[in-house]
């Protein structure tokens, strides 16, 4: 990692309130942090709409704009994502990305014996 992505992250396990509280040295659990609370600990943005959820879809500046047709939709998209990525765990990566190695390790491939006069 680099030094400015290692600052925010760390800036944001000691100051966000709205970052979960992982940082317990003397827990014995393990550390299971979700995908989620990552993104949000380096500023990353889950957003779909173009607007940034500032609903001024329709113009340069958010006192002259408007908001589009189909914010709603967008914004539901943004929390229906969130929930997804609060539901996966830094584990779970791990552990698809084992099996996805596990059964790749896992292939047989066979071929055909070539008999006399098929090509």
């Amino acid at each position: 990692m680099n030094a400015p992505l290692d600052k925010n992250i760390e800036h944001s396990f000691h100051t966000a309130p709205h970052f979960p509280i992982y940082m317990d040295y003397s827990a014995t659990a393990p550390i299971d942090p979700r995908v989620a609370d990552i993104i949000i600990a380096v500023d990353e943005p889950i957003d779909a709409t173009q607007c940034g959820g500032k609903e001024n879809c329709h113009g340069a500046d958010a006192a002259s704009g408007s908001r589009c047709m189909t914010h709603e939709l967008w914004a539901t998209l943004n929390a229906k994502m969130v929930d997804f990525l609060d539901s996966v765990t830094l584990q779970d990566l791990v552990d698809q990305q084992r099996q996805k190695e596990q059964k790749e390790q896992n292939v047989v491939v066979m071929h055909r014996p070539a008999t006399v006069g098929q090509h």
